[in-house]
């Protein structure tokens, strides 16, 4: 949560680009399992709803919180594999997003021509979600961190 603070970009109508963010969720759920995972991310988005929340609709305020950032905790269906489960987490969140900004926040890619709101909200969300999540994998490509983490995983299971 704290690293949530340390944006490295903002977009204009809200989402941003952090400092490996969701990253602590994608470990925690690797090394728990995906329940754990899951609720960690429930909780990270109660926190995420006290940081400041943007609410223009329940359906929407449940998705694009409540859902978005639980489903992070699919990472854990992963163990092995935490580059995999950071990936199929953060685009999981990025799909939900994508469905929230098409359905509740239809008409704003009007103003940059772009007249389909579905396209509109993938790009949006991936310039944001998106390029954070990679940011993420990329992190876990780095060969220290790659291997405290497996030491980790193989540790807890041995």
């Amino acid at each position: 949560f704290v690293l949530s603070y340390f944006k490295l970009f903002s977009m204009p109508f809200g989402g941003s680009i952090t400092l490996f963010s969701m990253l602590p969720i994608f470990v925690y759920a690797a090394y728990f399992g995906p329940a754990a995972g899951l609720l960690a991310g429930l909780a990270y988005a109660l926190l995420q709803v006290v940081q400041g929340a943007y609410i223009v609709h329940w359906a929407q305020f449940v998705l694009d919180y409540f859902v978005a950032f639980t489903i992070l905790g699919v990472a854990g269906f992963f163990p092995d594999r935490p580059r995999l489960g950071s990936a199929v987490g953060g685009f999981s969140r990025m799909l939900v997003s994508t469905v929230s900004g098409a359905i509740f926040f239809a008409d704003a890619g009007l103003d940059y021509g772009i007249v389909n709101p579905w396209w509109y909200s993938f790009l949006y969300n991936g310039l944001t979600i998106g390029v954070d999540t990679l940011l993420c994998v990329l992190v876990l490509c780095i060969p220290a961190l790659r291997s405290a983490i497996a030491r980790a995983l193989t540790g807890k299971r041995g």
